[in-house]
């Protein structure tokens, strides 16, 4: 009975130590995942921060440009005022933004 015994903790031992090593690679396989997916999301995140501040220049670009648009439409005097170097258009736009504000009046057709 004392050797049965014996074996027997011995069966459940090695159970638990077969156990435990399944446990550590399974532990092993979720932080490589982690890690993996952790460097993706950095990168994407990376990403992501360059592609915003690319939008938000090209938003501010905009957003200057419908203004001067604005100006030509309601007050096309005034475009005198704006510089050539302080505003955001190619420069043969810009120009033509002047010669309809001469004109005095623009067209809109929606």
């Amino acid at each position: 009975m004392k050797i049965y015994n014996q074996n027997r903790n011995f069966e459940k031992d090695l159970d638990f130590r077969a156990s435990q090593k399944e446990m550590e690679s399974r532990n092993e396989e979720i932080e490589n995942e982690y890690n993996l997916k952790f460097k993706n999301l950095s990168r994407d995140k990376e990403n992501l921060d360059s592609e915003l501040k690319e939008v938000t220049k090209l938003k501010q670009r905009i957003e200057n440009q419908l203004e001067i648009i604005n100006i030509v439409v309601n007050e096309p005097e005034k475009i005198e005022r704006i510089e050539d170097y302080s505003h955001s258009f190619a420069l043969g736009n810009f120009e033509n933004l002047k010669k309809l504000a001469e004109l005095g009046s623009v067209d809109i057709i929606i």
